[in-house]
């Protein structure tokens, strides 16, 4: 008499190895958007540390009035909106008078969280809590055009 046997996984076993694998998936998915965020800050960075010099060059030829305008400007601006990931009209905040610019961009690791440059050499991260960006005319709560 022969005897079978069952060869193979039963079912408990299969959705164990389901289980774990989308765990993992998870996990692994959730570092690769942070990677990509954290990826998206840097080129937001990297794109302002660029503005500056360009910003104080304009300066130096009769103030920052139309700074914002400026085609090289807007093109630089429009840069870093893109590294950042943003559609137009969204997020990226840039104000001039005649002695002060800032410009800022809400970073993407964090959402209240802002990349802000200005006139002083301020180079850095602002909370949302501390300053009011909605508003370009008068880009900061205490009436300055600058990051703090």
């Amino acid at each position: 008499m022969k005897q079978s046997r069952n060869v193979g996984f039963t079912l408990i076993e299969l959705m164990m190895a389901i289980a774990i694998t989308a765990l993992l998936a998870s996990i692994i998915l959730a570092s690769l958007n942070r990677g990509r965020n954290q990826s998206a800050d840097a080129a937001v960075q990297s794109g302002f540390q660029n503005l500056r010099p360009q910003a104080e060059a304009y300066g130096a030829g009769g103030g920052y009035s139309g700074l914002c305008t400026d085609t090289r400007i807007q093109e630089m601006l429009r840069a870093i909106k893109a590294a950042a990931g943003r559609p137009a009209g969204e997020e990226l905040r840039c104000g001039a008078d005649a002695n002060e610019w800032v410009a800022a961009e809400l970073l993407k690791s964090g959402s209240t969280t802002w990349w802000c440059v200005d006139h002083k050499g301020f180079v850095g991260t602002v909370a949302n809590a501390t300053k009011n960006f909605t508003v370009l005319a008068n880009l900061t709560t205490d009436g300055n055009i600058d990051c703090d």
